[in-house]
């Protein structure tokens, strides 16, 4: 049974999956694929689920990139928290890939210390996306455009 006291949200329940499971979708137990592939049958729930599957992976890269880096430059986690004045525990928690979520100024502040440079670029055509944004956009907003 549902605690009340826990937020069974899609979005909480897609986050709760997501730390249970990697990209690939290999789980810990058949008992939590069965429950996975259950909710995942919900369109809504699936949908949730992907698009925070994307936004971990994203992440995940990211700090695999600066991870590589610090070794390859020969620094240790220790070295790298001193270059950005970061507690070494904080740094050794964000490179070991676990249950992280690191802030935009702490990434940026570790690239910059490794000669790193942070680029975004489109995966999608504006053209292609900007009528699904829009739509989405005005659907949130309660604009019937």
């Amino acid at each position: 049974m549902r605690s009340s006291a826990i937020d069974w949200t899609p979005s909480h329940s897609v986050t709760y999956m997501l730390r249970w499971s990697n990209a690939d979708g290999d789980t810990l137990t058949s008992a939590y694929e069965e429950y996975r592939n259950r909710r995942l049958a919900d369109p809504e729930f699936r949908s949730h689920y992907e698009r925070h599957r994307r936004e971990i992976d994203a992440v995940d890269r990211v700090v695999a990139a600066i991870e590589a880096r610090r070794v390859e430059l020969g620094l240790t986690k220790a070295d790298l928290a001193r270059l950005v004045g970061r507690k070494p525990e904080s740094v050794r928690r964000l490179l070991s890939g676990n249950l992280v979520n690191p802030t935009l100024t702490t990434v940026s502040e570790m690239a910059i210390a490794l000669g790193m440079e942070m680029v975004m670029r489109p995966t999608t055509s504006a053209r292609a996306l900007r009528p699904k944004v829009q739509r989405k956009a005005r659907r949130l907003t309660g604009d019937a455009r």
